[in-house]
Formats: C-alpha cells, sequence, structure tokens
C-alpha cells in the first residue's frame, strides 16, 4: 500500500532581489518525515517585477548533514514580467537512498548552468531536516516477505506463534490469560545505521514488559533495546550490548502511562551514537557502546525472569499502529 508523505512547508525568511532586474525570490522548504511515496515537495515565490519575460531554471537536492548530495532534479520555467508566481518543485527519491537525516537545497539560475558559468539569483539551504524512512509497515496485513514470528522460550515466556495477529488494522501481540506466554515478530532482513519507530499502546500486565529493539545473535553481543514496563509506571529502559557486554543501561520515568493510549518511540542509530526519542521528545543519547554490525529489528512482549512473580491476570495485547525504519 502506498502511503502518502505528510510533508509541511516552513518558510526559510531568506530573500533575494536581484537590483538590476527587480526578480524577488523566496523559498519554503519541505519538513516532516516522508515515507513510502518517497516524493519531496519544496515552493519557490517568484516576482517579476520587470518588463521583460524570463526564464529561471531551479534545481533541488536531497543532501545529509555533511552536505552530500543524494538526489538532484533540475526544471525550468518562463515567468512573465510583472507576474507573480508559486512553483511547486518536486524531488523524487529512488530506492537506493537509505534511512536518515537530510536536508533539501534550492538553487535559482536565470540562464541555464549547463551550458554556461552563472551566478545563481538565489540559494538556500533548510534549516530544519527531513527524516526519511525507507520503509513504513501499517500492518493492514502481516508481510511474510518482510516479517516471522517467533516460537521459543525466552526467559520464563513461551513465545508463540498465534499470540501475533492482524486485529482491526493493529498488529496484536497477545499475553495469554493466567499462562507465562506471549509473542515476537522480528524482521527476516538485517539492518544498520538508521531510524528505527514504533507507535504502540501497551497492555496492562504486571511483571510484563514490551521491547522494541535490534538484535544480532548470539546473546548480548549486538543489541540496542527501548523497553517499556507493562504498568502505569511509564518506566523506560534503555540499553545497548557491544562485544557481548553491555555497554549502557539507563532507566528513565516517562511521565504518562504507556497503557492508557499510543505513543511514539524511537531511537536514531548512527556510527558514534544513539538518540532516543519518544513522542518526538529527545530523551538520551549514548555516546560509547555502539553496535557495530546488521541486525534484525524485532519487537516482544514477555515475562523477564528479572521482573518477579507474574500475578494472575486477565487476556491483555499489545496493540502496534505502525513502524517505520
Amino acid at each position: 500500500m502506498i502511503v502518502l508523505a505528510l510533508i509541511l512547508m516552513g518558510c526559510t525568511n531568506r530573500m533575494n532581489t536581484n537590483q538590476e532586474n527587480k526578480v524577488t525570490i523566496s523559498i519554503e522548504h519541505a519538513k516532516g518525515e516522508i515515507s513510502q511515496s518517497k516524493v519531496i515537495n519544496n515552493l519557490v515565490h517568484i516576482e517579476n517585477n520587470t518588463e521583460r519575460n524570463i526564464h529561471l531554471y531551479i534545481q533541488s537536492e536531497l543532501i545529509d548533514l555533511a552536505g552530500k548530495v543524494f538526489a538532484s532534479n533540475m526544471e525550468d520555467f518562463d515567468i512573465s514580467m510583472s507576474e507573480s508566481r508559486v512553483i511547486q518543485v518536486k524531488m523524487l527519491l529512488n530506492d537506493e537512498i537509505a534511512t536518515g537525516r537530510y536536508k533539501t537545497k534550492i538553487t535559482v539560475w536565470e540562464e541555464d548552468p549547463k551550458i554556461k558559468e552563472t551566478k545563481y539569483l538565489e540559494q538556500s539551504i533548510s534549516e530544519q531536516e527531513i527524516i526519511f524512512f525507507q520503509h513504513m509497515d501499517n500492518f493492514e496485513f502481516l508481510d511474510e516477505a518482510v516479517w516471522d514470528i517467533s516460537n521459543k522460550q525466552l526467559g520464563k515466556t513461551l513465545l508463540k506463534e498465534e499470540n501475533v495477529y492482524i486485529k482491526d488494522g493493529y498488529l496484536g501481540v497477545s499475553l495469554t490469560k493466567n499462562k507465562l506466554e506471549g509473542g515476537e515478530l522480528y524482521t527476516l532482513n538485517k539492518y544498520g545505521y538508521g531510524i528505527y519507530e514504533i507507535r504502540m499502546k501497551l497492555p496492562l500486565a504486571q511483571s510484563t514488559i514490551t521491547g522494541f529493539f535490534m538484535y544480532a545473535s548470539p546473546d548480548y553481543f549486538y543489541e540496542i533495546d527501548m523497553e517499556i514496563y507493562n504498568d502505569s509506571s511509564g518506566t523506560l529502559l534503555l540499553t545497548t550490548y557491544a562485544e557481548g557486554d553491555v555497554r549502557n543501561s539507563k532507566k528513565y520515568l516517562l511521565g504518562f502511562d504507556a497503557t492508557k493510549e499510543f505513543h511514539n518511540y524511537r531511537f536514531d542509530y548512527v556510527e558514534d551514537n544513539i538518540k532516543f526519542y519518544v513522542d518526538n521528545q529527545f530523551i538520551d543519547e549514548f555516546e560509547s557502546g555502539i553496535p557495530k554490525a546488521e541486525m534484525q529489528l524485532m519487537v516482544n512482549c514477555w515475562y523477564p525472569e528479572w521482573l518477579g512473580l507474574a500475578p494472575k491476570l486477565e487476556e491483555e495485547e499489545l496493540l502496534i499502529d505502525w513502524i517505520k525504519y
């Protein structure tokens, strides 16, 4: 299913007036998040206050935070004399662009830059970053080419395939009534540096935990964990494993009951740090002990040994709205 990108426009407040030609240009860069539609829309405002028609060339580029270009598009437009016009400049991203943070760069010329050297009329780089997700799954069905389900013992929990299911447009993971059973979902492929985000509502089930994490075997060797207690405390655990040992481990109180409503949980994983966010609010950053391997992306709901005795409970379920990566 194609999911339309939500692209909001933010004006850079940068304007160029060519005094000789009286051409005024201002640029609005795309911002926000892009997922499967892979189209970036920027706006260029042109005021031609001259008494002649002009022909403009507008180049849009996608650049990373170091300035490396990953996509580029050139278009040209006729602007009549005394015309004011808003031009929508589209840039289509190819499948090779990785999930990550980017900016847009817009350059406007009055002469074709491919034919002769010419000075641009305006050039602007966006102040706000775009977050690009290469993949998004909103779980209208379980894509077996992407995901698999665990059948194994984990701690004191039996993870069972039938405890993971699609329900009313959500992915559900069930904690079976009065049994030490849960569920786990994982990607068939392994992934490296990127941005990983989930929107979910936790079950109310004391002595259980929900994990959104990356993992590569053997156990404890490479792992990035966001784990939330399935109770009203709003307790979040952030952990990394590298080279077979715990490198970072911190506990936080989120200030809300994660079992009451849906919230977004995200980590940005790059070579030299991992940043964690909840509902787009920065939580913390680890700058050492970073795993250096591709890992599977996973979600589970289970009973860890270290959370104590499990009380009898009614059937509870984790509900997942979407996962982006």
